[in-house]
């Protein structure tokens, strides 16, 4: 028996079908582009709030750093300045002392001895053990003596090294808010490429899109994470 030919309304409802069906699929794909697009629109609004944030925080870390810096550099200078002061009155002490000790005047000496600052007779025992005035190899004066010490010089060295270290910690808190800047910029662009995700209409381009919405979004996110924070 010879197979009946099929009518020709049965052809125009299957290729209704099909027409139907590719629809309902684009129109899914459509959804979830979008989905997909509010998600990371969503996430990356949060993420630029984030790093301005955190921009902000550094920036005013780094401001802090920097006044403290300037802080300890103005007192490690007045230190330095008491300590060439007291030295200055020290040496002067010293020179009396030496003349008086020349002139064997045995009271004057004493006298001045008994008025040497802690750190000045501390040092001046450690070179009279030396025998100055028998040792040619004794050092020249107490000043030049390891036992010698400037309290405000002390101060002044430690002043010198917190400033330094404030200084250090400005420019990496400097350095910082300039990365949490930059990944301001790079979470603003997924905000731009995913915003224009689904508005070519052509499926293809609208994918390629979303992925690369997506992927810049978790590159910047992995940054993000690797970044210290500040509360």
């Amino acid at each position: 028996m010879e197979p009946q030919p099929t009518p020709p309304h049965d052809k125009a409802d299957e290729s209704w079908r099909e027409m139907l069906t590719a629809s309902d699929q684009d129109d899914r794909l459509e959804r979830l582009l979008e989905i997909l697009s509010a998600i990371l629109l969503g996430l990356a609004t949060v993420a630029t709030a984030w790093c301005g944030y955190q921009t902000s925080k550094w920036n005013g870390q780094q401001s802090q750093f920097y006044i403290e810096a300037t802080t300890l550099r103005i007192q490690a200078t007045e230190a330095t300045s008491n300590a060439n002061r007291m030295a200055t009155i020290q040496v002067n002490l010293f020179l009396q002392y030496a003349q008086a000790f020349s002139a064997q005047n045995q009271a004057l000496t004493d006298f001045l001895y008994q008025r040497f600052p802690p750190n000045l007779k501390v040092a001046m025992d450690a070179w009279l053990a030396t025998q100055p005035l028998q040792n040619a190899d004794a050092p020249s004066s107490p000043f030049v003596m390891a036992e010698y010490m400037l309290p405000d010089e002390v101060e002044a060295t430690r002043l010198s090294v917190q400033a330094d270290q404030r200084l250090q910690e400005a420019n990496a808190a400097s350095g910082v808010a300039d990365q949490y800047t930059l990944l301001t910029v790079m979470f603003a662009s997924v905000l731009f490429v995913a915003g224009i995700a689904t508005r070519f209409k052509w499926h293809v381009v609208d994918v390629s899109v979303t992925v690369i919405a997506g992927a810049l979004f978790l590159v910047s996110l992995w940054f993000v994470l690797q970044l210290p924070v500040l509360t």
